[in-house]
């Protein structure tokens, strides 16, 4: 099951997802679910968390993808922008 949490703040980018998700799954696969970020924040901020620690083993092992390179540059540049800033702040 998949749940897509979306707030439909722009209309052109619900259309979007509802279309490539739709045609990509089966119906019975999809949940769509209101999100005010009021509600999500925690989820959001955990997702980054997990989102950083596994680019950080990707890193490790050498197998960063093209995406990784992209956003975070290189192994030496991730880990002092990004992975001990988090590193920081989790408690």
């Amino acid at each position: 099951m998949i749940k897509v949490y979306y707030d439909n703040g722009q209309q052109i980018v619900a259309n979007a997802l509802k279309t490539s998700i739709s045609y990509a799954l089966s119906k019975e696969a999809v949940v769509y679910r209101d999100a005010q970020p009021k509600d999500y924040r925690l989820e959001q901020a955990a997702d980054l968390m997990c989102t950083v620690e596994l680019t950080a083993l990707k890193f490790d092992k050498g197998t960063e993808t093209a995406t990784d390179r992209k956003i975070f540059k290189n192994r030496r540049d991730f880990r002092k922008n990004y992975l001990k800033i988090l590193r920081r702040k989790q408690f």
